[in-house]
């Protein structure tokens, strides 16, 4: 590529700005533009929960300030919003009113939140979800001499902010619609451990939630749920998923489905546009996951250098940071207990052990390690990890890490 070729980046979160290090460190000399519409440079957005009693500042999570990208010849233009993406003329329109013609342009924008369809909710003032920096101000901010507070959604975001804002002296009252906790990342056996260990610490949990309608009361709010239940709480917390932000496409060719499409190497079905972070979607499969995000910046970064690189996709992996619970989801874990026993997969369990708080699960399919559940404080988990993602043979994870094995099915 020559000297005058411009690459746009849209978001500076984990997968812009890693698509946009990645494609200067491999080599790419021309220009580099990567716009935020916060205010902020890149931070570690599974740390956004720490922020929500006190105990940690923002600067503690900011991962590559400004100083690093003039380093790397990268302009860094913050509080900067696109409002339309022109592909005919290849160039973007910013809310300044400014625009940006791009030879190259990578859609990192990330997602929003779903926010549910129920009954009374766009009528509630004190209701939040956790997707940046300014909502964790507004949630501290609301959590303020408050009692107890409400959250939809019993998943790993869901539950950490619970977490934190429990350390306020709040009570908390988690409604998960599914009949487990974190249903995308735990089987029965270990959502039911998971549980009871989060009990311990304050939550309360309503599972199989049925939430009718949510109505203000004279302070706060009510969740009504079915058969004439209902919860009360100050203030309402939405942890209810995320879909790609859609609104930059609209009059566009791009293709979209639960997400952007793109190829492996990160490519929408525009040429010259590129799409990286919770918004991809690749062979049918979306992830919004941090791992992810990275994966896809990288990819990105690397083909606008030049650079075609193998590809392989990371297993997914998944970890619940809330102190004395030590939790890691990783790969296919068999969640649903329908691949047990068929096409040669297999559940080992090395431990369940709920009075401990303890249960881990190895799956293996024709001998390879495909996926784990540990919960509970493990030596090898960091090596299960690595056996999942370089597909070991179960015997040789066994061998080098101590492992026994109690039951296989």
């Amino acid at each position: 590529m020559t000297q005058e070729k411009l690459v746009l980046i849209l978001g500076n979160g984990i997968a812009g700005t890693t698509a946009a290090f990645t494609a200067r460190d491999s080599g790419f000399a021309g220009r580099i533009i990567l716009t935020s519409e916060e205010p902020h440079p890149v931070y570690f957005r599974p740390r956004l929960p720490e922020l929500l009693n006190g105990e940690t500042t923002f600067e503690k999570i900011i991962m590559t300030d400004s100083a690093k990208h003039s380093q790397k010849n990268i302009e860094l233009l913050l509080n900067k919003k696109a409002v339309k993406i022109d592909v005919g003329n290849k160039s973007v329109l910013f809310s300044d009113g400014e625009k940006i013609v791009y030879d190259k342009l990578v859609i990192a924008t990330g997602c929003q939140v779903n926010i549910p369809k129920i009954k009374g909710l766009s009528e509630i003032n004190d209701c939040f979800a956790l997707r940046d920096a300014s909502d964790a101000d507004k949630i501290f901010n609301a959590a303020k001499g408050k009692h107890k507070f409400v959250c939809i959604g019993g998943g790993v975001l869901g539950l950490e902010a619970a977490y934190h804002i429990i350390k306020l002296g709040l009570k908390a009252e988690i409604l998960e619609c599914a009949p487990r906790l974190m249903p995308r990342q735990l089987d029965e056996r270990g959502a039911s451990i998971l549980k009871k260990c989060l009990e311990e610490k304050g939550f309360v949990f309503s599972l199989g939630a049925e939430i009718n309608e949510i109505s203000r009361a004279e302070r706060g709010l009510y969740v009504h749920l079915a058969e004439s239940d209902k919860v009360s709480g100050d203030f309402l917390l939405l942890s209810t998923g995320v879909s790609p932000r859609r609104e930059l496409l609209s009059g566009t060719d791009i293709r979209i489905e639960r997400g952007i499409t793109v190829d492996e190497n990160a490519q929408t079905s525009v040429k010259d546009i590129y799409s990286a972070g919770d918004n991809v979607q690749f062979n049918g499969k979306t992830w919004g996951t941090w791992i992810a995000a990275r994966f896809w910046g990288i990819r990105a970064g690397n083909h606008i250098a030049g650079k075609d690189l193998p590809f392989k996709l990371p297993s997914e992996s998944f970890r619940l940071k809330i102190t004395g619970i030590d939790l890691l989801s990783v790969g296919e874990a068999d969640l649903e207990n329908q691949l047990s026993g068929k096409n040669d997969f297999v559940s080992h369990i090395i431990e369940d052990s709920p009075e401990e708080g303890k249960y881990a699960k190895i799956t293996t399919e024709k001998g390879l390690v495909k996926g784990a559940i540990l919960l509970g404080s493990y030596p090898f988990v960091r090596n299960v990890e690595k056996a999942v993602q370089d597909n070991l043979q179960l015997e040789k994870l066994v061998e080098i890490s101590g492992i026994k094995i109690k039951s296989s099915h």
